[in-house]
């Protein structure tokens, strides 16, 4: 049985990017015309069997007068039809990864940052339907009912597109976020706000970039993350699952199991020495808690 335990990685945030904040009179009436494009695209999207997206973004923390802001980078690969995906997030010095594998996210088993520890992945989310809940998915099925205003046409690498401005509720995001990342209430945290900007091939219907920004708070924080990506498709994405896999955290190896003949070298070449996987917005958050106050937050 896979633990409903919430992903930290960005990667299983269900929303990120950048376009501006809500107002407080909250999203305009949505247009047909939109509604159409954003049809399109959720049929167009559930078509797709392998695709690639990379890009980056921010996650900014706020408490009184203190501010820190992390910076990250994201790379997918994703393969539907062997079911496959791997996603990679690098933030200042670290890089994390989790992979996609049938019908669980695996993240790197705590101990396994050690030297001389077996390297395993564990089980850390169900995904239970991939053409609605992974990277590409979550964007268009969420835009698909909330209200939705075109923003005019624009192109992206040569290719002629259609701007969507989608206005998700809360409530929306935050049932999102528990189906993608199998979390709790309590983890989901207060989401306030957020726009999400596609931008939909005119031929394709397929989403060429994605920008968002989600507003929320938690344990008295309030979070703006912001990312964008662009999605490259038929690229023959190919994945490799890790090759030690197991069910549950409990399954993970100890530092009693840590292999005296493995060196710090071997364990750094392998890329199976990393820091515990962590989002960019806990990051953010915990900087705010054990970072001492500035002057002016003082």
């Amino acid at each position: 049985m896979v633990p409903k335990r919430p992903l930290l990685l960005p990667t299983c945030l269900v929303l990120l990017v950048s376009a501006g904040c809500l107002g407080g009179g909250g999203p305009p009436p949505s247009d047909p015309a939109a509604e159409r494009v954003v049809s399109d695209a959720v049929n167009a999207s559930a078509d797709v069997t392998e695709y690639r997206a990379t890009g980056g973004g921010t996650a900014t923390a706020r408490r009184g007068g203190d501010e820190r802001s992390v910076s990250f980078e994201r790379e997918a690969a994703v393969n539907r039809t062997t079911r496959r995906g791997r996603v990679t997030v690098s933030s200042r010095d670290e890089e994390r990864t989790a992979y996609l594998v049938d019908d669980a996210y695996y993240v790197p088993c705590y101990a396994s940052r050690y030297v001389n520890v077996p390297d395993a992945w564990y089980a850390a989310s169900e995904v239970a339907n991939w053409r609605t809940n992974d990277s590409l998915g979550v964007f268009v099925n969420v835009s698909a009912g909330a209200p939705v205003q075109s923003a005019g046409p624009a192109r992206i690498d040569g290719v002629n597109a259609t701007v969507i401005d989608a206005y998700p509720t809360a409530a929306a995001l935050a049932d999102s976020k528990r189906r993608f990342e199998s979390v709790s209430d309590r983890d989901v945290g207060a989401i306030e706000d957020a726009r999400i900007r596609l931008w939909v091939a005119n031929d394709t219907r397929r989403i060429l970039r994605v920008r968002s920004v989600v507003n929320s708070s938690t344990n008295g924080v309030s979070i703006t993350q912001r990312t964008t990506l662009d999605y490259a498709y038929g690229a023959n994405v190919s994945v490799t699952a890790p090759a030690h896999l197991v069910d549950s955290e409990d399954a993970c190896p100890t530092i009693e199991d840590a292999d005296l003949n493995e060196s710090h070298a071997d364990r750094t070449a392998n890329g199976t020495e990393m820091g515990a996987t962590s989002g960019t917005t806990v990051e953010a958050a915990n900087r705010i808690k054990t970072e001492r106050p500035s002057a002016a937050g003082a």
